[in-house]
């Protein structure tokens, strides 16, 4: 476990001093709870909807979350008013670099990871200087060697600072992803959003019938949502995932401790929603999402690939979709990084970018040379494939040839 250090005030900035602002660090939940009206004041303000930088939410999964790490909670007050706060976690971590398939080890750096939204300010452009000279502080006098930020939206006030890095000449390297968002309803009017071509429309209905008919009509959907409905469902849902292309690359669903425990926590915050596609009894799909006011976040999904060409994926994405219209959500996230299914679904897309800034360390310039070298050859060889058309082909290929090794 990595714990930054209590006293800052020989490394805040200046700047805090001279503008009369106060700073307030919590490195614990229960300190952090301390700041939860001053927290949830500034989301208000800057009228964004996250679920990973609410402070319930955070409160209520951190330790299933964050395995050995602790919070890291600054608050920027000016007077009685507060103006920034940033939300992260403290931890030991490796960068994984690859190139191809070799794994090339990096050493364990002190890292402060910054949560998804977690950099929140009232909107001023104080504001947003205080936390960019608070981080790259923290670079300079070799307080962190890595500093995270995770999942940083293109919309995010703060993008042009970290990916310029912290305008203090530090080199910043990301890939940039990109984030696909279904608006469900009309905001003003609550009137549900119809943005399918007739063309689509009927093409959908031909493969849910196309699907229904393989399995007689035995099909069902099943939704999870309980304590106990989320031990079910991760029984069934990883049955599903050991046969996918997800089990391959790592990020299916485990019927493990960590993912009970995850689930479990989720459950009890109200957020989680899990869902079973049963044909004849049998489990040929699932999706985990997490309800969070009118959002619905999809976090993993996946589909028996025996029954690929019936398109089961497809169909379950097309039943949440209605589901969630009809309980009123406004928005369906549908998570970080592209796809079909999202491109087809999806109303709005921006950049997103996980960005890591290195210290001035031994350890951390090393890491940071690996990860330069890595990041670059592996952007360059998927622009070349790109350009030449096969990248989605190789992808697609990969895919089924994994798929058939789990099977």
């Amino acid at each position: 476990m990595f714990v930054l250090a209590n006293n800052l005030e020989e490394i805040k900035p200046k700047s805090l001093e001279e503008n009369h602002i106060d700073i307030f660090t919590a490195q614990t939940l229960d300190d952090a709870l301390i700041f939860k009206s001053e927290w949830e004041q500034l989301i208000q303000n800057s009228k964004r909807k996250n679920i990973y930088a609410d402070p319930d939410f955070f409160f209520h999964v951190f330790e299933s979350r964050h395995k050995n790490t602790n919070p890291h909670i600054v608050l920027f007050k000016k007077g009685n008013k507060p103006i920034a706060l940033l939300v992260g976690v403290g931890l030991k971590y490796n960068v994984p670099c690859w190139l191809g398939y070799l794994n090339i080890k990096t050493p364990a750096l002190r890292c402060l990871d910054i949560e998804n939204g977690g950099l929140i300010t009232d909107g001023s452009k104080e504001a947003h200087d205080i936390l960019s000279e608070y981080l790259d502080s923290l670079l300079k006098n070799k307080q962190i060697d890595l500093l995270l930020v995770d999942h940083l939206s293109s919309l995010d006030p703060l993008w042009e600072t970290v990916a310029n890095g912290l305008n203090s000449g530090n080199r910043t390297i990301y890939r940039k992803g990109i984030e696909w968002i279904d608006q469900l309803r009309d905001i003003d009017t609550g009137e549900v959003i119809d943005k399918h071509k007739h063309r689509t429309r009927v093409n959908f209905r031909r493969k849910d019938k196309k699907l229904l008919k393989f399995f007689n009509e035995e099909v069902q959907l099943k939704e999870f949502s309980s304590v106990n409905d989320a031990k079910v469902f991760l029984t069934k849902a990883a049955f599903i995932g050991k046969k996918s292309y997800q089990h391959t690359i790592g990020v299916d669903v485990k019927n493990d401790l960590q993912w009970q425990q995850l689930l479990e926590s989720f459950s009890k915050g109200n957020y989680f929603r899990g869902y079973i596609l049963c044909a004849q009894n049998n489990p040929i799909a699932y999706a985990f999402g997490l309800a969070y006011k009118d959002i619905f976040y999809l976090y993993a999904t996946a589909y028996d690939p025996q029954y690929r060409k019936i398109g089961p994926g497809g169909y379950l994405i097309r039943r949440l979709i209605e589901r969630m219209t009809k309980n009123n959500f406004n928005y369906f996230h549908f998570g970080y990084g592209d796809a079909d299914f999202k491109r087809l679904h999806g109303t709005d897309s921006h950049e997103e970018a996980t960005f890591r800034i290195y210290g001035k360390t031994k350890r951390a310039k090393y890491s940071k040379f690996v990860d330069l070298v890595t990041t670059s050859t592996t952007e360059e060889f998927s622009k070349l494939m790109d350009d030449f058309g096969l990248l989605n082909k190789v992808k697609k290929l990969w895919r089924i040839h994994m798929e058939s090794k789990n099977n």
